[in-house]
């Protein structure tokens, strides 16, 4: 949030922005033009990436209906309260505008680490398997060719095994149990 309380100067030729430091990646509000004034207030708010929608925009006939759809992925999301207005606009003389308030709260989940992994190879692929997880609902795959860093995802399962082609190189794979 940047707040101007009072400006002066050549208010004619100003450039608002933000960038990050090696100024390879910005936003630009304003560049050599009229645009601050006394008492402004510009908020940069980072956009929503916990909330799809399956349709943005449609037609629908009179007396008619349509489901849409809303998903919610926590995964990137810290703990704490998650707040948006589902915001629909239509050509209804009555209610133009309808605002739907979306709340979510994301709760600390503390699953143990899966267990009991089993490896076997059968020539043409690796299989894995391991013990389901109390709470699980799905399990990440992660491989990387340096047991200690590196990892990169690789699928997200339903069930306590998964299979990959072998490779040539020597993999290293982790198992994480999510909700």
């Amino acid at each position: 949030l940047m707040q101007y309380r009072t400006v002066s100067g050549d208010l004619d030729t100003s450039t608002i922005g933000i960038q990050n430091a090696a100024g390879t990646d910005g936003l630009e509000v304003a560049y050599n033009e009229n645009y601050v004034h006394n008492n402004l207030a510009i908020e940069f708010i980072k956009p929503l990436n916990w909330l799809n929608i399956s349709t943005y925009s449609g037609s629908i006939p009179a007396d008619n209906w349509e489901n849409i759809t809303l998903s919610i992925n926590t995964e990137d999301l810290e703990v704490g309260d998650y707040l948006c207005n589902l915001e629909i606009s239509s050509n209804d003389p009555d209610e133009s505008m309808v605002s739907i308030p979306v709340n979510l709260s994301v709760e600390s989940a503390s699953l143990s680490i899966p267990s009991n992994i089993q490896t076997l190879c059968d020539g043409v692929n690796m299989n894995i398997s391991w013990q389901s997880v109390e709470g699980a609902t799905s399990y990440k795959i992660y491989s990387s060719v340096n047991p200690f860093s590196g990892f990169i995802y690789e699928a997200t399962v339903t069930a306590t095994n998964w299979s990959t082609p072998l490779t040539e190189n020597k993999r290293f794979y982790r198992i994480t149990a999510n909700n």
